[in-house]
């Protein structure tokens, strides 16, 4: 099953459902989740805990913890040091690189296309040769760096 789905949200869904009168076997072919998950969110959702998940740390908690993570502290020792659960310490992890990657996405988008088009080949001496091709027909050929 996909990880990414399993949000706080998704679970939110599920318990709904569930609690609206769908059997557990329906809400486990609409979502295409384990009995046990139907059973634990609904659980969960009705005692209130399932909305206090969201709730319970502050942003620079789990930013201290995400940065702890990215200068090499393993997740176990995360999770005890600070009392958070694996689970949720994965979860934030896998927002920050999200996050991130959608970053570097939107600034590589942002670069100049160039006019020119360039090839890499090499001569028969063995040497790498950089043609730049620009909008002109003609070319010109310089030595790789």
């Amino acid at each position: 099953m996909n990880r990414d789905r399993l949000t706080l949200d998704f679970k939110i869904r599920v318990a709904r459902d569930r609690r609206s009168g769908m059997t557990i076997e329906e809400v486990m072919e609409k979502y295409g989740i384990a009995r046990s998950s139907v059973y634990k969110w609904t659980k969960m959702y009705n005692s209130g805990t399932l909305m206090q998940v969201k709730e319970r740390y502050t942003k620079e908690e789990k930013n201290a913890a995400v940065m702890q993570y990215v200068r090499g502290a393993t997740m176990k020792d995360i999770s005890k040091e600070m009392g958070i659960a694996l689970s949720t310490l994965s979860e934030w992890i896998d927002e920050y690189f999200f996050e991130e990657a959608q970053e570097r996405r939107e600034i590589a988008g942002k670069k100049k296309k160039s006019i020119f088009r360039e090839r890499k080949r090499r001569d028969k001496n063995g040497n790498l040769l950089r043609t730049v091709y620009p909008t002109s027909a003609s070319a010109y050929v310089t030595w790789a760096k």
